[in-house]
């Protein structure tokens, strides 16, 4: 693993889960990543590390956060009018990537000269020209 127990204290002193289950979580984030992007190296340099770390870290922080309200977004009770709502995200788990890291890291891939996949137009000889 690239990112330790240490790496999310730092971060986020005020964490009071249990050493076993941060290594656990970090686990799944950096395998959920790995398999999301395949490319990314076993021991990448910096600044690509950097990332992978913060953003592993963000993701293990979200899923401790949520465990109480798994996937709410909002919630809100009304009383006298009889009100109730809630509106739900990720209902599907708690390791996710947000907009802005996917954006980081996909830069960070590319500045690291690494293929993130995707469509690749490549020309055939006689064909247009």
């Amino acid at each position: 693993m690239l990112t330790t127990v240490h790496d999310l204290l730092t971060r986020w002193p005020s964490c009071t889960a249990e050493t076993p289950q941060l290594e656990a979580l970090i686990g799944d984030a950096e395998a959920w990543l790995h398999a999301q992007y395949p490319h990314i190296p076993d021991d990448p340099q910096q600044p690509l590390r950097g990332v992978i770390v913060s953003v592993t870290c963000s993701m293990v922080k979200r899923a401790l956060l949520s465990s109480d309200y798994a996937g709410l977004a909002s919630y809100s009770e009304g009383f006298d009018g009889f009100s109730y709502q809630s509106q739900f995200r990720n209902s599907e788990g708690n390791l996710y990537l947000t907009a802005q890291e996917r954006a980081v890291l996909e830069k960070a891939l590319d500045g690291a000269g690494l293929v993130r996949g995707g469509a690749v137009s490549l020309p055939v000889a006689g064909f247009g020209g």
